[in-house]
């Protein structure tokens, strides 16, 4: 579902249902009722606030299960200049993994960014990310600091 309010407010909602069968009986069956929400609301003409939410499974073949993640997030963005925005955001990732003995383990993750737009084709950002694991097993827990520096031409 997509709605649009006046141009200020846009909504992606959609939802559904996933099982993963594995045909090794070692594993157990996975399902989750699957969400994606997103939510943009320019609340000032030169700020706009982002909110989202989902949950899905995720396979990868480190962890020889699948997991359960489930996140949601904030941001906002805002013009300092015509051609100028700086954007911050906090997300917050749970993994529940199946049949696993790593159980739950959380991201918390906060960045910042400035974005500079040349021209129609040419933008630069440099951003700041911060972010926290922390795992029901505490050797897993870590967190980092990065730095990113980038610029994207469109032809």
């Amino acid at each position: 579902i997509e709605s649009n309010y006046k141009g200020l407010a846009f909504l992606n909602l959609g939802g559904g249902y996933e099982r993963h069968s594995f045909k090794e009986s070692n594993f157990d069956d996975i399902d989750i009722v699957k969400i994606r929400a997103d939510l943009i609301y320019n609340i000032l003409p030169k700020l706009t606030l982002k909110f989202g939410a989902a949950s899905e499974i995720s396979q990868d073949n480190g962890f020889i299960q699948g997991v359960k993640q489930y996140r949601g997030n904030f941001g906002a963005d805002y013009e300092l200049q015509h051609d100028l925005y700086a954007g911050t955001h906090f997300d917050y990732t749970n993994y529940k993994f199946i049949e696993n003995p790593r159980g739950t383990e959380e991201d918390y993750v906060v960045g910042f960014n400035i974005r500079k737009l040349h021209s129609e084709h040419l933008t630069s950002k440099a951003s700041i990310v911060y972010q926290d694991h922390i795992a029901d097993d505490p050797r897993q827990d870590f967190n980092r600091m990065i730095f990113l520096l980038g610029a994207t031409y469109q032809f």
